[in-house]
């Protein structure tokens, strides 16, 4: 099964599918450095992080 969003276990920043594509090139999931993270399903307000919404037309689009 895969996921859109995870959680960084570090700080508990919720990043995107995207995000994290990327960042394993670089080395670094979150910006705090990380490379630990979990599924999670997102709660009310997470839904209104810019991010999310980003992500939601990139899907849209058949882009993610």
């Amino acid at each position: 099964m895969e996921f859109d969003f995870m959680k960084c276990q570090k700080c508990g920043r919720l990043c995107t599918k995207l995000e994290i594509d990327k960042g394993l090139g670089k080395g670094e999931i979150c910006p705090c450095g990380s490379l630990k993270y979990a599924p999670v399903n997102l709660i009310w307000w997470q839904w209104m992080l810019p991010r999310v919404w980003w992500f939601a037309c990139l899907r849209m689009r058949g882009v993610a």
